[in-house]
C-alpha cells in the first residue's frame, strides 16, 4: 500500500496539500495512521514529528533513507495515540529527480498482527509468534498483550541470527520432538 501511495504524482510535484486529501480516504488497518515527514523525520512536509532520536522508528527510518527501500522498524514501545505499542512500515517517496524527497510512514498498532495471528490454523498446541530484529515479541496468535515486547529466549533465538528463513531443532524437551521454523525480513531489504 504504501508503495503505490509513496508513487502518487502529487509528492512527486510536492503538492503535499492535495496528497493529504486523497489519503484521508485509504482505507487502513483499525489505529493505524499515514504520516509523511521530510527525509530526516522532520515535521517539515505538514506532518506532526513523530519519532524521537533514537526510537526504533528513527532507525528504520535511517535505513530507509540509506537503502532508499521500504523498512519495517522493530517494536515501538512508546505508546500511539490510541495507547498501543506499535510498529511502522517506512517507505521512501521519490520526487520527479528520482531522488527521496520525503519518507511515508504507516503506524500500526502491534496488536493488528496478533489478530491476524490469530486468523491462521496453527495447532492448538502450538505457539506462532512473531518478533522483531531485537527479539522482543511482537504477536503471537495466542495472549499476545501478555507476551508483547518481551524478549525471546535466547535458546529459542539461537541459529535464526544469521538466516533469514529456514528451520531449526531447539533443544528438545523430555519426550518432545518439535522443528522451529524462522523466517526473516528478504536480504534485498537492506540492512
Amino acid at each position: 500500500m504504501l508503495d503505490v501511495l509513496a508513487t502518487s504524482d502529487y509528492l512527486r510535484n510536492g503538492n503535499v496539500a492535495a496528497f493529504r486529501l486523497r489519503v484521508r480516504d485509504v482505507p487502513r488497518p483499525p489505529g493505524a495512521e499515514i504520516i509523511l515527514s521530510e527525509v530526516d523525520g522532520t515535521s517539515g512536509a505538514g506532518a506532526t514529528a513523530y519519532a524521537p532520536s533514537g526510537t526504533p522508528s528513527a532507525e528504520a527510518e535511517r535505513r530507509t533513507s540509506a537503502t532508499e527501500r521500504p523498512q519495517v522498524s522493530d517494536l515501538i514501545p512508546a505508546k500511539d495515540a490510541n495507547g498501543q505499542p506499535s510498529f511502522a512500515v517506512i517507505a521512501p517517496v521519490r520526487g520527479v529527480e528520482r531522488s527521496v524527497i520525503y519518507l511515508l510512514r504507516l503506524v500500526v498498532p502491534a496488536a493488528i498482527l496478533g489478530e491476524l495471528l490469530q486468523r491462521e490454523e496453527v495447532l492448538a498446541a502450538m505457539t506462532a509468534s512473531i518478533a522483531d530484529r531485537q527479539g522482543l515479541v511482537v504477536a503471537r496468535n495466542a495472549k499476545t498483550m501478555r507476551y508483547l515486547g518481551l524478549r525471546l529466549p535466547a535458546a529459542t533465538l539461537q541459529g535464526m541470527e544469521d538466516r533469514d528463513e529456514g528451520w531449526s531443532a531447539p533443544p528438545r524437551m523430555t519426550g518432545l520432538r518439535w522443528l522451529r521454523p524462522s523466517t526473516a525480513r528478504p536480504s534485498q531489504a537492506g540492512p
